[in-house]
């Protein structure tokens, strides 16, 4: 919308060095007002609750949940992490680091997590696979063993989940390998 002002006479401004003839002129001058650019959208929910319009900062919902939720619910609905605003692709966050307890990530305050809340996770993994075939498959690789007396050809089994290195007292006395014997269970 635009208004336009009546033409006005402007005399030339202080300061010039004219002569006693008065200039002037006439010119139309306009302003813009600007009063919303914005098409006319129904306020947008919040995007964890999806109740009113509030910011996710003042969302009961999101500040009820702990910080590993905090940052589940930030990823599914793209907030951007260091201001928990949506993201989009004009989105330039000016954010600021984290700073509780010395912490220097970029990231908002409500999804910083302290070392206990760390801690106190325990993640328990199992797997089990059963085959109606009865077999099973075993990493088994043809090595060469060296030791004092002899090299030997035989064959090893890789195991993931070992900590420790076995070999069979047998094998051991004929390479002549020399160590502590210890049993296993």
């Amino acid at each position: 919308m635009q208004c336009v002002r009546p033409p006005e006479t402007i005399t030339q401004p202080r300061g010039y060095d004219h002569t006693d003839e008065k200039n002037t002129e006439n010119v139309f001058t306009s302003a813009n007002r600007r009063e919303n650019t914005e098409p006319n959208r129904s306020p947008r929910p919040c995007p964890v609750c999806e109740k009113t319009r509030h910011d996710v900062t003042d969302c009961e919902t999101f500040m009820k949940a702990d910080s590993n939720k905090r940052w589940d619910l930030a990823k599914s609905h793209y907030l951007c992490f260091k201001c928990l605003k949506h993201r989009n692709k004009t989105h330039n966050c000016r954010g600021s680091r984290c700073e509780i307890d010395g912490c220097q990530q970029w990231h908002h305050k409500l999804l910083h997590f302290t070392k206990k809340q760390e801690t106190e996770r325990n993640d328990i993994v199992a797997s089990t696979w059963t085959s109606e075939r009865n077999r099973c498959f075993l990493k088994i690789i043809p090595v060469r063993v060296a030791g004092p007396k002899k090299e030997i050809d035989t064959y090893a089994l890789l195991d993931d989940g070992s900590t420790v290195t076995l070999i069979d007292s047998d094998l051991a006395q004929q390479l002549g390998a020399r160590g502590r014997n210890e049993p296993y269970t």
